[in-house]
């Protein structure tokens, strides 16, 4: 993680879920910014649509020169998703304040 907006702390530790063939690592901030969170995915057989589930028609993006999709969501945030590399997904997912307007920058951020 390169870069988070001001005014963002963890609100608690990262959990992790999953089994053998796949798992997850979810880490939130919440603040003055908004909330962000980023969830990063471990395992086999699954693409940027299988990641998170986006209402609507999600848009087109890239990551670091990795194709991405992008939508907003239900609780007036947005999100992002991309397979960082085989087998490595990340999702990123902000909202409120100016976390949403940084949501590229956080994602650009995110080195997992």
């Amino acid at each position: 993680m390169t870069f988070l907006p001001g005014g963002l702390a963890a609100s608690g530790p990262c959990a992790v879920t999953g089994g053998a063939g796949r798992k997850t690592t979810t880490c939130k901030w919440r603040g003055n910014a908004g909330w962000v969170e980023i969830v990063v995915v471990r395992g086999n057989g699954f693409g940027p649509e299988d990641l998170s589930p986006m209402p609507g028609v999600p848009g087109r993006t890239s990551v670091r020169g990795m194709p991405a999709l992008t939508a907003d969501r239900p609780d007036a945030g947005r999100q992002i998703s991309w397979l960082a590399r085989p087998g490595l997904g990340v999702i990123v997912k902000a909202g409120g304040g100016s976390a949403k307007d940084q949501l590229m920058r956080i994602a650009e951020g995110v080195r997992p």
